[in-house]
């Protein structure tokens, strides 16, 4: 599990609707709880907190999504929530998906982040679907 403070880079979209940034460790509790800052600017940064907990099949895996700042809070109002609760429910679904190996780890990397100290850890992959 990443460390506090870990910055990677994500792309956030479809198509030409895509926006490149990143996403930092805020708080990691390992095995049970990793809280992220996840930004998609201009538009909307949020705190995504993500709950690891027994249960008799497995793993539950509870996500929480909260804004993080004015801009966001304007965004995240009940017109756009089921739309937010949709993405959410998808995000999970790939995670499963990846965690149980039915869907292969997407193809490709980001280009590496701007002013990464020497030293520090890449990490690369897509939050895209991989292809088939």
């Amino acid at each position: 599990m990443a460390a506090t403070g870990t910055t990677f880079d994500h792309a956030v979209g479809v198509g030409p609707f895509t926006l490149a940034d990143s996403t930092t460790v805020q708080q990691r509790e390992p095995p049970r709880l990793l809280k992220m800052l996840v930004r998609a600017r201009p538009l909307t940064q949020a705190v995504v907190t993500l709950q690891l907990r027994r249960a008799a099949e497995g793993t539950q895996v509870v996500m929480e999504e909260h804004p993080a700042d004015l801009r966001s809070r304007i965004l995240f109002n009940p017109l756009v929530q089921p739309l937010v609760h949709l993405r959410n429910a998808e995000s999970l679904r790939r995670l499963k998906a990846l965690a149980e190996g039915s869907e292969p780890i997407p193809d490709g990397a980001l280009p590496p982040r701007r002013g990464v100290a020497e030293g520090a850890v890449t990490v690369t992959g897509s939050s895209r679907p991989a292809s088939p």
